[in-house]
């Protein structure tokens, strides 16, 4: 039995434009911080570097423990991304026990315990794509035993009580969200995974932006691919340079806390549509 785990909307963000704007004191900065490296013996292609970065934005980002956060709510609304044009379709199904931080590994990681799950749904993405949209993403998926949680769609439970708060793993970020837990997320690799893990991004109440443009390695809500739950306007993600592979999973963790895990008693699966457009 698992533990109980604990929308002004923006136009497009993107994490590196934030960190070269503003520095520990609000101070303007050019020069990104390098990135580091972590240990994780299943990555393919993990990338060498000296240490683990950390940066401090007052106001938008903070440390918990080794990982950098990035708060939403401090990310200024830009003009929309420029239309892509329509290219491939690619069905998906993913099942609640698709571990996103095995995205980019042979082994499904486990390093909270009960259970690693399984390895995430990847579709590989065609050389000059420059967005995903989602359509038609529908299912249940549950992160307890059945009878004892509720299952959710794919924007996630509302009223489980818990705290979203997942730690970084190997070059994988982590993710907060303290309203909603148990939604589809996403992340964009080139092959393998980075050398050390992006910002960890913080999700609440920001789930009905219109375009999103994450670093690669960096998890990030999904949901069912609309600005609202089952309506609204289809949400763009923008790929970062050099991505070759988008993963879907589900990011989980015994009391939704802590480095991932408890994969072992979700189930249930959703199913939709990739929209890969150049």
């Amino acid at each position: 039995m698992k533990h109980r785990k604990n929308q002004k909307k923006i136009q497009m963000w993107n994490p590196l434009r934030l960190l070269s704007e503003r520095g520990a004191g609000g101070t303007p900065s050019a020069t990104p911080p390098p990135r580091g490296c972590r240990g994780n013996s299943g990555a393919k292609n993990l990338k060498r570097a000296t240490r683990p970065w950390m940066v401090s934005l007052a106001g938008s980002l903070v440390l918990l423990g080794s990982a950098a956060l990035i708060s939403l709510s401090s990310i200024p609304e830009t003009a929309g991304a420029s239309p892509s044009k329509s290219g491939t379709s690619t069905a998906f199904t993913v099942s609640g026990m698709d571990n996103i931080w095995g995205a980019g590994l042979t082994t499904a990681p486990d390093p909270g315990g009960s259970g690693g799950g399984v390895l995430p749904f990847v579709a590989a993405l065609p050389e000059g794509t420059k967005t995903v949209t989602f359509s038609h993403v529908t299912g249940s998926v549950s992160f307890g035993k059945r009878g004892e949680s509720s299952p959710n769609g794919p924007d996630g439970n509302l009223d489980s009580g818990f705290n979203t708060n997942i730690s970084a793993y190997g070059g994988i970020s982590g993710l907060k969200d303290t309203e909603h837990y148990f939604y589809l997320v996403g992340i964009f690799l080139d092959g393998g995974q980075p050398a050390g893990p992006p910002p960890t991004l913080n999700f609440t109440n920001h789930h009905s932006f219109k375009t999103l443009a994450p670093l690669e390695g960096q998890v990030f809500f999904v949901g069912d691919g609309r600005t609202g739950t089952g309506k609204g306007e289809t949400q763009q993600f923008m790929v970062p340079k050099g991505a070759t592979d988008l993963y879907l999973g589900f990011a989980d963790a015994g009391n939704a806390s802590g480095p991932c895990g408890a994969y072992g008693d979700n189930f249930g699966s959703l199913s939709g549509h990739v929209n890969l457009n150049s």
